[in-house]
């Protein structure tokens, strides 16, 4: 199976195509770097403060279970992602999903 990538023609079309073996590498030491970058940890980190300070209300003392207990398994979610297995790399579908209450 040959990794793609996307990128805008001329024309404006969206194309797809096989990344060569010099992409490949390239995107592979890209990443190496990253997962041992202390600002793009730092980053990472911080998003997910972010993310935890924003649902900070829905853990109140008076706050109907019903918005309370969906919130406390993501934020719990949110905790964990350091232990991901692709941290600090981690794809949008990595990131845990804000509960619908």
């Amino acid at each position: 199976m040959a990794l793609t990538y996307q990128y805008i023609d001329s024309d404006g079309t969206i194309q797809t195509a096989d990344m060569t073996a010099e992409m490949i590498s390239a995107d592979s030491d890209h990443r190496v770097m990253l997962s041992t970058n202390a600002d793009f940890i730092s980053n990472e980190k911080l998003k997910r403060t972010r993310l935890l300070v924003d649902c900070d209300w829905t853990q109140v003392s008076d706050m109907p279970s019903s918005v309370k207990t969906p919130y406390v398994a993501y934020r719990q979610a949110l905790r964990d992602l350091p232990t991901h297995s692709n941290w600090p790399l981690l794809d949008s579908s990595d990131w845990p999903s804000i509960p619908k209450v």
